[in-house]
């Protein structure tokens, strides 16, 4: 779970319209085309620009956060399930 602080500095970002972090709206994101896999992300962003994009880039790798995109059609998030070293 993605600390308040750093929920904030995302929607620093892509502002508020751009950031979802609630539960009910999450919902949404915690599955794909498949039954199989289901996850409820931390938080899910919708950068509006190349720049939005390279600053959320930076600010995963700078808290060494995994980020899944996901494309406007797509069928299985298993074969994009970001990995964490353990």
């Amino acid at each position: 779970m993605l600390k308040e602080s750093l929920i904030a500095e995302l929607e620093k970002i892509v502002g508020k319209e751009g950031l979802l972090a609630s539960s009910e709206a999450l919902r949404a994101y915690s599955y794909d085309g498949t039954t199989s896999w289901q996850h409820e992300p931390d938080v899910v962003v919708f950068p509006a620009s190349a720049s939005e994009i390279s600053l959320i880039l930076k600010f995963a790798n700078r808290y060494k956060t995994p980020l899944l995109p996901k494309g406007e059609v797509q069928t299985s998030a298993e074969d994009l399930s970001p990995l964490t070293e353990a």
